[in-house]
């Protein structure tokens, strides 16, 4: 982070970071931990939810994979799940110059077949 490209020394670093959750309980829970003291530093980091990222830009966003799923292995609601293309593909275009995708990529495979 400390070399990120800022266009200037008094850019606040975290400003045009976001990180995109599946689900409205996930970014509910990154947002707590982010008001924790230890993570006090990355406090202007944007925490959202893949649908409601559409319009904003940011240079970095950080991708959550862990989709939450029923216990048949179907998606809560398929049109807003990070494995629908549209979804996927909007968030991926809100990055400027950097987006890194966390979690399991067999585990999005096996969603992914299961969606209509």
């Amino acid at each position: 982070a400390n070399s990120w490209p800022f266009h200037s020394q008094t850019e606040d670093r975290w400003s045009n970071v976001a990180v995109v959750a599946p689900s409205r309980f996930q970014e509910r829970i990154i947002k707590r931990l982010i008001k924790l003291k230890e993570y006090k530093e990355i406090a202007g980091i944007s925490v959202q939810v893949a649908f409601d990222i559409q319009g904003r830009e940011f240079r970095a966003v950080f991708l959550c994979t862990s989709e939450p799923i029923q216990h048949n292995g179907i998606v809560a609601n398929p049109t807003k799940s990070i494995c629908d293309k549209f979804v996927f593909n909007t968030v991926i275009t809100r990055a400027q110059s950097l987006v890194v995708a966390v979690g399991n990529p067999f585990r999005l495979f096996q969603i992914e077949e299961k969606l209509p």
